[in-house]
Parts: C-alpha cells; structure tokens; sequence
C-alpha cells in the first residue's frame, strides 16, 4: 500500500516538474513576444538559450525519467542566478523575473525531492533470500 502511494506521489511530482519546466519556457518566449528592446536580436538570443533546454526536458520529466530531472536540477540554479541579478539590475522587468525566480526555484526543490526520495530506484541487481 506504501508503495502505491509513493509511486503516485513521485508520479505528480514528475508531472508537476514537466508544467514548470513549460512554464518557464513560456515564460521565456512571452518575454521575447512582449520585449521593446533596441537590440532584439540579443533577446531573441537568450530567449532561446530559455526555452530550448526547457522544452527538450517537459517529455523526460513528464515521464519521470531520473536524468532528465537531474538536469532539470542542475540547470534551475542558472535561471535561478539569472532572475535574481535581472531583479536587481532591471528595475524595468521585475515583473518577468519574479515569476522567473519562483519558476525556477520551484522547479529546482520538486527535482531534488523527486531525486530524493519520490523517485522508483532503478533495479541494480537480484538478491536471493536464503
């Protein structure tokens, strides 16, 4: 019974990290959508380097593949990083970078609990009991 209620907690968990991932990601393509930039180009840059890495993990994460999270937690920090010096920096943007830190730090701790304790262990071998 335990083992059917983690394996549907580590499910919603899986799905919650795949809507924040997309989330994110359109995130970042609103941003580029709604940017009165001089330089749209640069934006359009880095708008990108938002989106893609977000949109190739919604599939693995949605699955609640292992690797596809732990990239998830490894890249969530540098979104992380990103919005709060743009929180600081650009006074014109806090609104996008709020939900952008918020995005990010939730996607980071639900990879983390997922990793740590939500997630189905990979079978590494059999055992005989004697």
């Amino acid at each position: 019974m335990t083992d059917r209620i983690l394996s549907m907690n580590s499910i919603a968990l899986a799905r919650i990290n795949s809507v924040l991932a997309a989330g994110l990601a359109l995130l970042f393509a609103s941003w580029w959508f709604a940017s009165t930039s001089t330089e749209p180009d640069v934006v359009r840059t880095f708008s990108l380097i938002g989106i893609i890495p977000n949109l190739l993990l919604v599939p693995g994460l949605w699955l609640g593949n292992r690797t596809a999270t732990t990239i998830a937690g490894f890249i969530a920090p540098f979104y992380f990083a990103h919005a709060v010096m743009e929180l600081w920096a650009n006074p014109a943007v806090r609104g996008w970078v709020l939900v952008e830190t918020l995005l990010s730090a939730a996607l980071f701790m639900g990879a983390m609990i997922y990793l740590r304790g939500g997630a189905p262990q990979q079978p590494t071998g059999t055992t005989q009991d004697d």
